[in-house]
């Protein structure tokens, strides 16, 4: 089966409109760099231009997430374990081990690692308005580690 002939995805009889990369664009690595700015403003106390500095994201970026403009979501839910490899990362932007796009990086590979782990397949599906019980098995294929 060819996942990317079409814009659509064909997962049993439904179509997948928002695909996983979407998805993950638009709901998960927001969210991820929403905890993580929380962490690093409201309890280590930097500010928004010490972030914007350790992360290379600008200034603006961090005003929003830390505002609550960006990275909230009413749907998606990340599993308990994200909470302390999120810490862990903070920490390590905090004491400047982690900088730049080293912190991207891994936030990337964080998402990805959720994606192929199937953690977050329910809300996809709720995103997308589809029955998650249909089985879609694309981000567990496509994001293999």
């Amino acid at each position: 089966m060819d996942l990317f002939t079409d814009t659509h995805y064909k997962v049993g009889r439904t179509e997948m409109k928002v695909n996983p990369f979407d998805f993950a664009g638009r709901h998960v690595m927001p969210l991820l760099k929403k905890r993580l700015i929380d962490i690093l403003y409201r309890e280590y106390s930097l500010t928004q231009m010490k972030i914007s500095e350790l992360t290379g994201m600008s200034q603006a970026t961090i005003s929003k997430y830390a505002d609550g403009y960006r990275g909230m979501s009413q749907v998606v839910k990340l599993p308990p374990y994200v909470e302390a490899r999120i810490r862990e990362l903070a920490l390590n932007v905090k004491e400047g081990k982690v900088r730049g796009i080293e912190v991207e990086f891994q936030l990337t590979k964080l998402v990805l690692e959720l994606l192929s782990s199937g953690a977050l397949c329910k809300y996809h599906a709720l995103i997308d308005n589809r029955d998650v019980a249909v089985g879609c098995k694309i981000c567990l294929t496509l994001f293999k580690t």
